[in-house]
């Protein structure tokens, strides 16, 4: 894992988020570099988590944005895209079967 991926990692894990994935999309798409999803329990989590990602890497001075609603927020943090989902949303868009054919 490389430093970005470190510390995405560990603000998810200190936001109790679930889960958590790292999926390498070099070479598979132009957007990132890798995708990381992890599973909020609520929407509340969810939100929390979103804030302090963008607030953390915004510190650093990275371009940063996100999209959300109440069950899928993303967030684009250049290299990383990260997709936090309640376990409804995760079940049913699947982003790791998706991500696992290309």
């Amino acid at each position: 894992m490389n430093s970005m991926q470190n510390q995405i990692c560990q603000v998810l894990e200190e936001c109790k988020a679930s889960s958590i994935l790292v999926i390498n999309t070099e070479g598979k798409t132009v957007i990132c570099d890798f995708m990381i999803i992890a599973t909020a329990e609520s929407s509340r989590q969810m939100q929390f988590i979103a804030q302090t990602l963008l607030r953390d890497f915004k510190k650093d001075r990275m371009q940063s944005n996100a999209e959300t609603d109440e069950n899928w927020t993303l967030i684009d943090l250049g290299d990383a895209i990260v997709h936090i989902m309640t376990p409804e949303a995760r079940n049913t868009i699947n982003l790791e079967e998706i991500w696992s054919k290309r």
